[in-house]
């Protein structure tokens, strides 16, 4: 119970009903017919919490711009990134003493990152990108307690969406986790299933914003949700090249324990925009390819492609090294 109420603490629940947010990932999510009904039991309990009760405040929101305008004068690191590994096969295991959460990441040092760059992703959209610049080091690990990730994107132009809703609209990254895997995914999540399976969106700071987290949930093929998270767990910071981004997740009370040789599910997603008149996000870049027919838990047509923001079946499944 301990774990639970740590958890409910990390993220509150913000109903939206589907015209919200259509064109969440640049198609339309639901058939257009369909309502926000078909809650399961657990997500009925969550919702119907207290906002107050459940919701930490965005503490990061209360930082001035002069405290963002000075994050972009820090130096881009203290390590040479080394390089290597592959986010969607193993997870190493996290050997500092403690994680810092700053946006630096030197805490990482010692952890292979996974290098990419975004115009030449295993999935992508719009499928045939535009040339973009942004190249991508993912450093992710784990411990008993929390997740643990470090990104740094070279982006020479960061333009963040404003709009809190909509931060994965532009210069973001969308991470997917889950401390489950195998038939233990069932496709829609609510962060109480799935091993608490969670969408969480960071958008870097720029446009005199600081760096600001949200988490995201797809209930039901009909149904998102979604609530700023508590800004604790999750910092960034602007560098000469781009930015970097830093979270501690801790597992979620419904996970199973996480244990070397135990498999979870992770996914990251990279949006970029490069073009101040562009409206928004030019690419999102997934580094998963795992195919799922998009039907049952996105309520996409049948044979197409189902999205990891609906559907967490798509999502890689590491193993804890």
């Amino acid at each position: 119970m301990t774990r639970l109420l740590r958890w409910l603490l990390l993220s509150g629940v913000v109903v939206l009903g589907c015209e919200a947010i259509a064109g969440y990932n640049d198609v339309e999510p639901w058939p257009r017919e369909a309502g926000v009904g078909g809650r399961d039991a657990q997500a009925d309990a969550l919702v119907d919490r207290s906002i107050a009760d459940v919701t930490q405040p965005d503490v990061a929101s209360d930082r001035s711009i002069e405290d963002a305008a000075a994050d972009a004068d820090a130096d881009a690191g203290p390590c040479v990134v080394r390089t290597g590994n592959d986010a969607c096969s193993d997870v190493p295991r996290f050997t500092a003493a403690r994680q810092i959460v700053d946006g630096v990441g030197d805490e990482f040092c010692d952890i292979e990152a996974m290098v990419f760059d975004v115009d030449s992703c295993p999935v992508s959209f719009p499928s045939e990108p535009p040339d973009m610049p942004e190249r991508v080091y993912l450093r992710i690990a784990w411990s008993p307690d929390a997740f643990h990730l470090h990104v740094r994107v070279v982006d020479p132009a960061v333009l963040v969406n404003p709009d809190p809703d909509r931060l994965w609209d532009g210069d973001a990254i969308e991470i997917y986790l889950a401390g489950a895997s195998g038939e233990n995914l069932t496709g829609s999540y609510n962060g109480t299933n799935d091993g608490g399976a969670i969408q969480i969106v960071l958008a870097p700071p720029g446009a005199g914003f600081p760096t600001r987290g949200r988490a995201f949930f797809n209930p039901s093929a009909s149904q998102h949700t979604n609530a700023p998270i508590n800004a604790s767990i999750y910092a960034g910071r602007r560098t000469d090249e781009g930015y970097e981004l830093e979270l501690r997740y801790p597992w979620s009370a419904v996970a199973d324990p996480a244990v070397r040789g135990a498999r979870i599910a992770f996914d990251l997603a990279v949006g970029a925009r490069k073009d101040s008149d562009a409206g928004g996000r030019q690419i999102q870049c997934i580094i998963s390819d795992v195919f799922v027919d998009g039907q049952s838990a996105c309520g996409f047509p049948a044979g197409t492609a189902a999205q990891p923001y609906c559907d967490d079946r798509t999502w890689c499944q590491p193993t804890l090294e």
